[in-house]
């Protein structure tokens, strides 16, 4: 007995949907993980900490491209805010992977610009979208602005400051994707009920 292409398609999105709730949990855990080091080691060497960040953008950059191009429900105005996000992460990533041996100013700048723009495209994504959960993701969303701005607004940071304001926007910014996990877990188990 063979099943229909529509159920077929359905078991597939399915199996997709907890797959990507895993991940999102995992890369979650393992972000909130690394934001407790920067904070309990704050006296890191700039390569570690450059490391640490560079590659954590380049994966939550990589999972918002993945959100732009398979979350088939999201406006258009949310994609495309997605999808800025998702190619600036990246190329701070890159630079900051690319040069892990640059100055502090330029990690400061690269966390800054990165925590400052998720901030915002987060508080302007759950600000257009009415659900039961909009209350935590904007909290997550005003936590990592605030980091942000703290980061560039403060001239003279050392390395041990910026350890501690990257780690706390590291563990914000880990909260939000167990928090998408979740939710993800969630919507595939009541779909297969």
């Amino acid at each position: 007995m063979s099943s229909s292409p529509a159920s077929a398609s359905t078991e597939k999105s399915l199996e997709f949907g907890r797959g990507l709730g895993i991940f999102f949990v995992v890369v979650g855990v393992l972000t909130i993980g690394a934001g407790f080091l920067a904070i309990v080691y704050p006296d890191i060497t700039l390569i570690v900490i450059s490391l640490l960040f560079g590659i954590n953008l380049i994966i939550f950059s990589s999972l918002d491209l993945a959100e732009v191009l398979f979350d088939y429900d999201e406006d258009t105005a949310h994609r495309v805010l997605g999808a800025i996000l998702g190619v600036i992460g990246l190329i701070l990533g890159l630079l900051v992977l690319r040069h892990p041996f640059n100055s502090l100013a330029v990690i400061i700048l690269a966390i800054g610009i990165y925590l400052i723009v998720a901030g915002v495209v987060g508080f302007v994504r759950t600000m257009s979208t009415l659900t039961q959960n909009r209350a935590a993701q904007m909290m997550v969303s005003i936590a990592t602005l605030t980091f942000g701005i703290l980061i560039l607004a403060l001239p003279q940071l050392s390395l041990a400051t910026v350890a501690i304001l990257a780690g706390i926007g590291l563990i914000a910014r880990g909260i939000g994707a167990v928090f998408i996990g979740l939710l993800a877990l969630k919507a595939a188990k009541l779909q297969t009920v």
